[in-house]
């Protein structure tokens, strides 16, 4: 609770609250009737009698135990689920965790190289495995190609396999691969193999970047059947080895 004290202090202690409150964080105010609040004298309102004065010319006496005090719930907005682990880590400080949630709310420009992934100019790192199907994603959006539906119970879809793998060497290397991920796709992507590569991407991606995250994992249409790509708009989106291989 915030009971009086100084206003700079309750000011940091309600954004503070608004970053990394809890679920069952609540944030409260103590309100003390006229003319006790602020006055030096008082304390809290007493059983017996207790008379101060007040602070103005007339100097009439004030009996503590007349005084009112209220408990008011002050409603605040909870941040915390939508930030970044390494600001609820306690990696960086208060104004580091202000600027950060502010650039969450900023559109950055994705850009891929050739192993490589940045935000703005922050690198992102992935496992070869998960920047693969980012980057397959991204150049799908990027060419402007329709979002992808998962594969069928049972199916392997031989298409989606190579075009992931395609990605895949290109990051590693035909001589990087550990042949695990080879032998994985060699007939085909399953609709679990789909499924997997999308939640592991947008979990690394969401406990990475928080609400910014928004813009860059791998979404669903909305509708039935449901189709997944990149709502990032393409013109946010920078592939160079495109244009190294062009």
């Amino acid at each position: 609770s915030i009971a009086g004290g100084r206003k700079t202090m309750g000011f940091y202690v309600g954004h503070a609250l608004s970053l990394f409150g809890r679920d069952q964080d609540r944030l409260s105010h103590v309100l003390v009737s006229a003319p006790f609040e602020s006055h030096p004298d008082f304390f809290y309102p007493t059983i017996k009698s207790r008379v101060i004065y007040a602070l103005d010319n007339t100097k009439k006496p004030l009996d503590c135990k007349d005084a009112i005090v209220t408990l008011a719930e002050i409603p605040f907005v909870k941040l915390r689920n939508g930030l970044p682990k390494k600001l609820l880590s306690g990696e960086v400080g208060f104004s580091e965790a202000v600027d950060s949630i502010q650039q969450s709310f900023k559109i950055e420009q994705l850009t891929f190289d050739i192993n490589t992934v940045k935000i703005g100019e922050s690198d992102i790192h992935l496992p070869p495995a998960d920047l693969a199907f980012f980057s397959w994603f991204a150049e799908r959006r990027k060419k402007g190609l329709s979002f992808l539906s998962c594969p069928s119970d049972g199916v392997l879809d031989k298409s989606y396999a190579q075009e992931y793998l395609n990605h895949y060497y290109r990051i590693k290397g035909e001589m990087g691969d550990d042949e695990r991920t080879t032998r994985r796709y060699k007939n085909g992507m399953s609709k679990d193999d789909f499924l997997e590569r999308k939640s592991k991407l947008n979990s690394k991606l969401r406990n990475m970047l928080g609400y910014q995250a928004k813009a860059y994992v791998i979404s669903d249409n909305g509708q039935r059947p449901k189709r997944f790509g990149l709502e990032l708009e393409p013109d946010k989106i920078e592939l160079t080895y495109l244009k190294e291989n062009s």
